[in-house]
Parts: structure tokens; sequence; C-alpha cells
């Protein structure tokens, strides 16, 4: 980790010091780089020190480097945390205390932050209507060694006051902090482990544990100092039953035992307005009884029953996360069993979601492993879920199952990828609906089961239960059964390698069906079709049959219907966000020891995307080279190393 200033590395007492993005890397002294805000300056309120991680003769290698010779590995000054102003544009220019940058590329940002990247000059128009709020900002550049050199620090919008917890910072817990913060302000934390009861984020025992609520205007926000280094062992729990929680932002932390936004009855205040953002969770990120969330840019594995899931919650956004399932949940109720839940609620939506390498079979526990991308509605209905341009990749459970239980499902699957998939033998569909669920554009293949799918569930696509269920404008590859069982709808398919079967039924329209090569003609990577293709343009609304996850859907930090949230943003979803960092933290999980029924596992967090390898491109894997060259072809360097 990159320690901000001399005094803070002697006085660190209150954390226990913990490994950040590069350790071996140079700080190059604590000057801020570069320009600083309109409306605030590097020695601001904000405290004046800077935050941040820094790469240098230590930094991970990168592919597709200009040819120039390599001298001297570069090393990047921190630039300090500092303030942006509404309707003003912010500007920052990083310095390079060794080496030069061949370049540069936005490493956290809103979407409306850009980086030249020849300068690496960063500018940020703040919209004048932007609530007062802080934010991560960094660049991210390549040097002619093909070492790759990031800074990252805080900006506030905003004159909400700015408090710092740390040993050497005027609060020395976290609890000290929430209690002198008012409705607006900032609270950064220090990196390092928090363990002790005032330093809780764990509102469960009572209410010193929360932020004060913000305003429509200015949320209250509380953020690590650099993304991924602030652990909690404890859970982070942000109840509503002690009074009304809203308008709070929870961003960049760890969390080892989960994360949970509730109130835990239907009677107690529902949190609402909550922002959680590119949070680390060992569990899972749970929204219950709560309205208008936003869950951005998280990744979670380990343990627990789900991993993205909603409770009788409404207006709930899960964007651009990344999810893996590792072993059944060691304590409390073990099944259903699955990654993203949409559980007895309404308007719950997942742009942008990849589950990886849930592969561990061994250790999940008996009985329904629901799937990656699942509505349960044990407690009440679900309507209106949506699934949008989001992946299953390399998976030992299934795609997901839509309930009808206590209330019907109603789901929509938009752009959807599920490849690479063993269903499991007791239940071996790949999609159980007994609710409403449309599947359109969606690309899947290579499905296997050594369950009898014909037997138990009658096929992979089962639509059992009555209701209307549909695939359209999709390309299936490689399935080793029966497709489907009483899915009324389907059109405009194309199908290779997969078990023939006659349409029937005045939504079966079999002339609109194509067979074709499709891997050879028209899958070259998973995310796209290619262009020109058999498939290309062959859809009922004029588009490729297929997915297409290649861009973001939903701008950036916006809630359930705020301006922009389902908006084409055009920003391409490659490389994947922060793909470094959530591949260290995943990769660096194990568990060894026995789950809840007695049986003794080993899991390992160093497997598929999150293995340190060559890519087929020449560089290190990533988890965008992982999903682009999943078929066998070198990622385009404009996608994995722009």
């Amino acid at each position: 980790m990159k320690f901000r200033t001399s005094a803070y590395l002697s006085a660190l007492v209150l954390v226990v010091a913990c490994s950040g993005e590069d350790s071996s890397s140079s700080s190059g002294g604590t000057g801020a780089s570069g320009g600083s805000a309109n409306g605030g300056s590097a020695g601001d309120a904000t405290g004046g020190t800077s935050g941040g991680t820094t790469g240098g003769a230590g930094a991970t290698q990168d592919a597709g480097t200009d040819a120039t010779a390599c001298t001297e590995p570069a090393s990047l000054m921190p630039h300090a945390d500092d303030r942006a102003a509404q309707g003003q544009q912010y500007t920052a220019q990083p310095q390079l205390s060794a080496g030069s940058v061949s370049r540069w590329r936005k490493a956290y940002g809103p979407d409306e932050v850009s980086v030249d990247p020849s300068s690496g000059a960063l500018t940020w128009d703040v919209s004048a209507g932007l609530p007062s709020e802080s934010f991560h900002i960094g660049v991210r550049g390549v040097d002619s060694c093909g070492n790759t050199v990031e800074d990252v620090w805080v900006v506030t919008v905003g004159d909400g006051t700015v408090l710092r917890v740390g040993a050497a910072e005027q609060y020395t817990t976290v609890k000290a902090a929430l209690a002198a913060a008012k409705a607006g302000d900032t609270i950064i934390l220090a990196p390092g482990t928090y363990d002790s009861v005032e330093n809780s984020l764990n509102s469960n025992p009572g209410p010193d544990a929360l932020p004060p609520s913000g305003s429509a205007t200015a949320y209250t926000t509380v953020i690590a100092e650099e993304p991924g280094e602030s652990i909690f062992s404890d859970g982070i729990v942000w109840a509503g039953k002690w009074g009304e929680l809203h308008h709070v932002a929870l961003k960049g932390v760890y969390a080892k035992l989960g994360v949970g936004i509730q109130t835990g009855t239907d009677a107690a205040p529902r949190p609402h307005h909550i922002k959680l953002v590119d949070i680390a969770s060992e569990g899972e990120i749970n929204v219950a009884h709560s309205d208008d969330v936003l869950v951005e840019g998280c990744y979670v594995f380990g343990g627990g029953r789900y991993k993205l899931s909603t409770y009788k919650a409404t207006r709930v956004v899960f964007r651009r996360c990344v999810t893996r399932l590792d072993h059944a949940p060691l304590s409390g109720q073990e099944t259903p069993y699955g990654s993203c839940v949409a559980y007895s609620s309404d308007d719950v939506v997942f742009q942008n979601v990849i589950d990886v390498d849930s592969d561990q079979r061994d250790a999940y526990p008996d009985g329904e492993l629901t799937g990656a991308f699942s509505v349960p509605t044990t407690a009440g209905a679900s309507n209106r879920i949506i699934y949008a341009r989001s992946i299953l990749l390399h998976s030992k459970v299934k795609l997901g199952s839509y309930d009808s239980t206590n209330g019907i499902a109603d789901v929509l699957y938009d752009n959807v990828i599920a490849w690479d998939v063993d269903t499991m033998p007791g239940l071996p569909d790949l999609v159980h609906g007994f609710g409403k669920g449309v599947f359109d554009h969606g690309t899947f293949g290579e499905i296997r089961s050594t369950g009898d799918v014909a037997g138990i569930t009658n096929a992979f696509f089962n639509g059992y239960g009555g209701q209307r269920d549909e695939v359209k404008n999709s390309a299936l590859v490689g399935i080793d059964g029966p497709l489907f069982s009483e899915f009324e709808a389907l059109s405009y398919d194309a199908f290779e390698n997969t078990q023939a079967f006659t349409p029937s039924g005045a939504e079966q329209l079999g002339d609109t069906f194509l067979s074709v090569a499709i891997l050879t003609d028209a899958l070259k990577y998973l995310p796209r079709i290619e262009s020109g293709s058999a498939l290309s343009g062959k859809a009922s609304d004029g588009q490729d049959i297929g997915a297409t996850v290649t861009t973001f859907r939903g701008r950036a930090g916006t809630l359930f219907g705020e301006t922009g949230w389902d908006d084409e943003t055009s920003l391409s979803m490659w490389p994947f966000p922060h793909e470094e960092r959530i591949a260290k933290h995943m990769g660096a999980y194990t568990y060894s020891g026995n789950l809840q029924s007695g049986k003794a596992v080993q899991v390992s967090g160093a497997r598929g995307f999150a293995e340190a390898k060559t890519a087929l491109d020449g560089g290190p894997q990533t988890l965008t080279s992982y999903v682009w060259e999943y078929l066998g072809t070198p990622c385009p360097a404009e996608i994995c190393r722009p």
C-alpha cells in the first residue's frame, strides 16, 4: 500500500496494514499531482493529504505496449484528495516521478469523466444538478516496459465537511466520525483492517454504526481512501429499525461478512436512496425491505446463500457487478442457493452483471441450486425483474429459475449469455421456469448435464407451470438434451448441434428458425455476433440473433427512474472496470474446512479468470481476456489493452 505521509506511517496503530494494489511501487513523495478543481484545491478542507495507489517497477505487465525501448519504469506521484463544484469543470493532470507513460485511460470515476490517452489529462464536466457526494477518481497508464501505473483519489462534490478516520487523523475510530458527521458530510476511511466494536458498521446492536441521513441534494458518503483496502471484519448492516435512513452512500470498502441494507420487519422505516458502490464482499450483498437502492461496481464471492439479492424490496439496480459462488454458507439457511436473486421484489434490474467460475459443486449445499439469475416468490410475487446484458460463464449450477409459489415471477432476460454450464444432476434443467419468462437475444451454448434431463425436468428450458414462456432472437449451440418443454413462444432462433424438435402451437414459428454453423460463422467472441455473419441483422427487430454484451446499459451512479438510469451509454463494457483489483481479491480467497453438513472442502479463489497466467493475446489474463478468449481467439487489442 502507499502511505500518504511519514507521520501516517509512524503512527499506524489503529489498523493492521494490508497489501495495496502494488506494494512494491514508489510513492515519489507526498506532493499532489497536477492541477485541481474549480471549487477546491489540493490543500482545502479535504485534509490536504493524498490518496490512491501507484505502480512502478513491480507493476503488472500489459501486452500491446508501444515499440519504444524500455528505459525506466514509470512511477506516479500521488494526487491529493480534492474537491469539485457542481456546474463547473474538474481537471487533473497526472505527474510522473520516474519514467514515461505511452497510453492512459480512466481507472475510476463517473461515466462523464474522460482521460486523454496521450497526456493522461483528466476532465469531468460536473453536472449542475448532481447531488453533493464523494467519488473515487483515478487514472491508469502503461509505460514502455509494459508496466501499469495507477493513481486513485477521492473527489468531494459540494461543500460538505470531510472527516478522516485513521491513527494520525482527527478521528481515530469509525464511530467517532459517524457521531461527528452531519447530513451531506463525507467520512474517508484509511486503509487497514477495522475489527473492533468502535470501528464497526454493523448497526444491528445499535444506531451508532449508522451515518446521518442526507438529502436529495446532498448524500452522506462513507468512502475508503483506497478502493478495497478498508477491510471490515464484521458484517456491514445498515438497518432502518432505528429510524429513517436515506440518501447515504458506502463506497470502496471490503466486507468480510457481507453487506445488508434492511429493516428486519415490514413495520420499521424502510431505508431508501442508498448507494453501495465498488464494494468487495466475502458473503453477500442483500437489500431487504428497502426502496431506491443502487448496487454498482461490486464484486461478491466466498460463502453466503446468495451473492446479490433483494427481499421485499422495490426499485433496486445492480449494475456492473461480478459474482462467484465459492462454497455453501457456514451458518444459517443453506438453500435455495444462487447468485443474483430478486426475491419477492418489484422493479429489480441487473445491468451488465457477470457470474463467473461458479464451478465448485462439491462445496455447494445439497438441495435446490436456484441458479445464477433467479426470481423466487415464496413471500409474494416478483414483478418487472430484468437481467440485461449479463453473463453466466463456466458454471456448475444453472442459468436460473423463476417461481410461482406465492405469486408469479415476471422476468425478462435481455441479451444474456450462458456458456459452458454443467447443470446439477438432481434438477438438471438450465432454466426452471414456473412463472413468466422471456429470453430475448440470448446466446446459450456448451450446456451439459449428468442428470436425466428428459426424465426429471423434460428439457433444459423447462417452462412447467402454465405461464407463458418465450425464447426469441437467440442462438443455441451444443446443448446435449431436449431443448424446450412448455415454452409456448419460439421465434427467430438459431441452432447448431442441438437436439431436433418439432415446433407446435401458434407461437412456435418454425419457419423463422435458422440452422447454421454458428461457431465458425457468427460467434468468434462470446460478447458479440460477427458483422456480416449468418446471424447478423436476422432477428425480428432487425438486430443480430444472439446476445450483444459490449456496452454499458444505465449511467453510472443513477438510481431506478432517474435520468439515464436505463439508457444506452455507448460506453464500452470492456476492459471491465477495476478488473485487476477484482481478480486480486477474488484470487486471494481460500476456504479449507467443514460445511454445515460436516463435509470437508477446500476452495481456492485462484481459478478461472482469477488465475495468474498469460492470455492468448500475450498479456496477463484479465476478466476481459477470459471472457473474450473463451472460444479460442486472442482478444482484440482495442478490447483488452486499449
